[in-house]
C-alpha cells in the first residue's frame, strides 16, 4: 500500500507543468485521471519519438503521464462538462492550467468550487496568476525564465559574457513549476483530510521562478540586503 492510495486527482493540463505535478502525486499512490481534449495533450506532438512522429509514442508525453488513467472530454460540449463534474464529485484534488476566463466559464472559479465541492483541493497553474494586470497573458518557458529573473543568470554559464540573457536548456521552468504545484497540493490535501475543508491555491509560474533563484534575489526582496 502506497501513501496516497485512495486519493483521487483530476488533471486538466497541457504539456509539462500540470501533467508533471499530477504524475508526481500519482507516483505516491494516488489515482490520477487525466482529462484530455479530443486532439490530445500538446505533449503528444513533441518528441523524442522512437521512429516517425506518432502521438501515441511521444517520449515526453509518456514520461509525464505514467501512473495515470485518462478520459477524452471536449469541454465546449455540455455533455462532456457533465462528465467532468461527475469526476469532481469523487475527487480529492483538481490540478489545472486553464486560463482564468476559461476556468470560470466551466464553473471552476474558486467560489463555485467551494460551494459544490467543499472538501476539494484545487491548484490552478497559470503564467502570472489568476488576477492582476498580466493574468490573461500567455507565456512559455522563455518568458517565465526572463520574467522571473532566471535569464539574468544565464550569461554566467558561458565565456561569451557579452551575449544577451538566454535560457537554460529544455523546459526547466515548467518542471520546477510542476514540482511546486505538486508540493502545495500535498500540503493542502493533508489539511483537507484533517479538517474536511478544501481550498484553492493560485500558483503563478513567474512568481515561483522569481522565488527560487539565488539567495541574493530573495535577500534583496525581503531584507533590502545583498549577502
Amino acid at each position: 500500500m502506497q501513501g496516497l492510495e485512495g486519493i483521487r486527482v483530476v488533471e486538466i493540463g497541457q504539456m509539462i507543468a500540470v501533467p508533471w505535478a499530477a504524475r508526481l502525486i500519482g507516483d505516491l499512490g494516488a489515482d490520477v485521471i487525466k482529462v484530455e481534449p479530443p486532439e490530445g495533450d500538446r505533449a503528444r506532438y513533441r518528441g523524442p519519438f522512437r521512429g516517425e512522429p506518432d502521438i501515441s509514442q511521444s517520449g515526453l508525453f509518456t514520461h509525464l503521464n505514467l501512473n495515470k488513467r485518462s478520459i477524452t472530454a471536449d469541454l465546449d460540449n455540455l455533455a462532456d462538462v457533465s462528465k467532468l463534474e461527475e469526476l469532481l464529485e469523487e475527487a480529492d484534488v483538481l490540478i489545472h492550467d486553464l486560463p482564468p476566463d476559461r476556468a470560470d466559464g466551466l464553473g471552476l472559479h474558486q467560489d463555485e468550487l467551494a460551494k459544490r465541492y467543499p472538501s476539494l483541493v484545487t491548484v490552478s497553474v497559470t503564467p502570472f496568476g489568476r488576477s492582476g494586470p498580466y493574468s490573461r497573458w500567455k507565456a512559455e518557458d522563455l518568458q517565465l525564465i526572463h520574467g522571473g529573473g532566471w535569464g539574468w543568470l544565464t550569461p554566467g554559464c558561458t565565456e561569451e559574457v557579452e551575449l544577451p540573457p538566454l535560457k537554460p536548456a529544455g523546459q526547466q521552468a515548467a518542471f520546477q513549476i510542476g514540482f511546486a504545484a505538486a508540493t502545495i497540493a500535498m500540503g493542502a490535501l493533508d489539511r483537507a483530510l484533517s479538517t474536511g475543508e478544501g481550498e484553492h491555491l493560485d500558483l503563478a509560474g513567474m512568481a515561483y521562478i522569481a522565488s527560487m533563484l539565488e539567495a541574493g534575489f530573495i535577500s534583496w526582496s525581503y531584507l533590502g540586503e545583498v549577502p
